[in-house]
């Protein structure tokens, strides 16, 4: 068997563990096979022959990483590799703005001194200036701390 056929076969091999061990390693090794194996042919065959290995290889190689995806994404071994399902949701809460100083809310847990409290229908991250509040005292904001209200016991 030619080197240059050797070589291709690697390619492929290579390219075909790329699509399931990302990173790009494999890959780039993959494409130097195939332009090793175009200067191989290329040396044994000319080099218009190597320059069409090369080119065909190439091609051929997109092809494959195409069908491979294609395939590998409806397959049972796709299903365990790639992620099918999108995840909602939120990674924050929402952070309070100015406007809510001065506002009126509720304890929805219990402050000890940190805890949530809603602010006309938002729930924000709060913390008591008062200490310990039970849950459902009246509560009113005073100020922001980074990404949390401050609170006091409504008077």
């Amino acid at each position: 068997m030619s080197l240059w056929i050797a070589l291709l076969i690697i390619a492929y091999v290579l390219l075909l563990l790329e699509a399931i061990v990302p990173g790009g390693v494999l890959g780039v090794i993959g494409f130097l096979c195939l332009a090793a194996a175009g200067w191989s042919a290329g040396e044994e065959h000319g080099f218009l022959i190597g320059g069409i290995v090369f080119v065909a290889g190439s091609l051929g190689g997109l092809v494959l990483i195409f069908a491979e995806l294609h395939w590998l994404a409806r397959s049972r071994l796709g299903n365990v590799l790639f992620l099918g399902k999108e995840i909602s949701g939120k990674s924050n809460p929402e952070v309070a703005t100015e406007a809510v100083i001065g506002k009126e809310g509720e304890a929805s847990t219990p402050l000890n001194p940190s805890g949530y409290a809603q602010v006309e229908g938002q729930q924000y991250e709060a913390f008591s200036e008062d200490g310990y509040l039970r849950k459902g005292t009246a509560l009113e904001v005073t100020g922001l701390d980074n990404f949390r209200i401050m609170v006091r016991k409504k008077q």
